[in-house]
């Protein structure tokens, strides 16, 4: 997994710096728009090559079960 590559992705994704992200930050409808849902399916797909469905992944509401989610995928 590589988590710390992907998490750089996602900062630049939903507009914070590294420091602001962690798992507790939350998905709302500030940051967590159409563009940062498939530029988030895409980078899931760069980093760990597996795909989540886009009505999966809206049902995320921080980081720390965005990551849950992915790690459920790859195991």
């Amino acid at each position: 997994m590589d988590k710390k590559a992907f998490l750089a992705d996602m900062a630049e994704i939903l507009e914070v710096t590294n420091a602001e992200l962690s798992d507790a930050l939350e998905l709302n409808n500030d940051n967590w728009h159409s563009f940062a849902v498939v530029a988030t399916i895409a980078a899931i797909n760069e980093h760990f090559g597996i795909t989540v469905p886009a009505d999966t992944l809206i049902k995320c509401s921080n980081i720390g079960e965005l990551i849950n989610l992915i790690e459920a995928n790859i195991k």
